[in-house]
């Protein structure tokens, strides 16, 4: 099911966009990355394939968040993403930068914490991944929704993803 907001792409805008953006590449910047999005919607690594409803109205009931800040280089990013279940949190958090043309946003996880309200329960150091195996979102486009923001990428397994800050 997509998105009833007026003005959220649908999934054949986000289809036409990621065309452009594999040709002329998107023109997103750091700067158009920094937020705190929401997951709205997800589609299947096939072309056209139909809406994942199920699945993402789960990650939007577990709160799915990715956070992008600036890092400490001028193109490198702090990139946290989680779920929460009520005062349960899961938290991967780690470095990211933008690569290519297009760009696409590269990301490892240093770092998963779980913690009960304000306890931390556990913190555990993650292992970097083989430069061949890191994951990455080829970001496709942004715009804006009235006040609100949203942001388009596919990620490496094939999935497209809807945000909205």
């Amino acid at each position: 099911m997509e998105s009833k907001e007026q003005g959220l792409p649908n999934g054949p805008d986000l289809l036409a966009a990621e065309r452009l953006s594999r040709q002329e590449g998107s023109g997103l910047t750091p700067e158009a990355l920094g937020a705190e999005w929401r997951l709205d919607q997800l589609w299947g690594k096939q072309r056209n394939a139909p809406p994942m409803a199920p699945a993402a109205a789960l990650l939007r009931s577990l709160q799915a968040t990715l956070s992008i800040r600036p890092g400490t280089q001028p193109t490198s990013l702090r990139i946290h993403n989680s779920v929460q279940l009520g005062t349960l949190k899961l938290l991967f958090e780690g470095p990211g930068q933008l690569t290519g043309r297009r760009p696409l946003l590269v990301f490892w996880f240093e770092q998963l914490e779980v913690r009960l309200g304000p306890w931390l329960l556990i913190q555990r150091v993650l292992p970097k991944p083989a430069e061949a195996k890191l994951p990455f979102f080829a970001l496709i486009a942004s715009g804006t929704n009235g006040e609100e923001r949203w942001l388009a990428a596919r990620g490496r397994g094939g999935g497209l993803a809807l945000w909205r800050s």
